[in-house]
């Protein structure tokens, strides 16, 4: 008998603490885009059986300019599937106006099944190509002047 080991594929969601006060740590667009990246890893992962892979579906959050830097993100909220990083184009740095790109398609909210596609883009994708990047204003004004209030705290939320 014959002992297989399942590989492992990181579904991440990436996003920017853009919260005003303590209680709230979230935004209504990560949110939205987490609950259907969660769908799309439930409904993909049998398939994902047969090929001998299991996805580990986990979120960051992301409160320090280092953090950002560290992650390589560019804007809020992230897919990183692997090594493929898929994320929106922020609009204005005034307000939380997004669009994202997928199969020359332009979209303002995402869907589960284009979440699906970039599972499988993430999985076939071997190395992502690397790219001069810069974190969106937007983004930015979230960032900074934030200070890191214990050098111990993990930034990962998991699932």
């Amino acid at each position: 008998m014959e002992l297989r080991l399942k590989k492992q594929l990181k579904v991440e969601l990436l996003q920017v603490e853009m919260s005003t006060t303590e209680s709230t740590k979230s935004c209504d667009a990560c949110d939205v885009v987490y609950n259907y990246l969660s769908e799309a890893v439930s409904d993909v992962q049998v398939l994902f059986n047969e090929l001998g892979c299991e996805l580990v579906l986990s979120k960051k959050r992301i409160s320090t300019m280092n953090e950002a830097n560290i992650e390589n993100i560019v804007a809020t909220p992230t897919v990183r599937i692997g090594s493929f990083d898929f994320y929106p184009k922020h609009l204005s740095p005034f307000n939380e106006e997004r669009e994202w790109s997928w199969n020359n398609r332009r979209l303002n909210e995402l869907n589960k099944s284009v979440l699906i596609e970039v599972i499988l883009k993430g999985y076939l994708e071997t190395e992502s190509e690397m790219e001069d990047i810069k974190i969106s204003s937007y983004v930015q004004k979230y960032l900074q002047d934030k200070k890191v209030n214990n050098c111990c705290t993990s930034i990962n939320d998991g699932v």
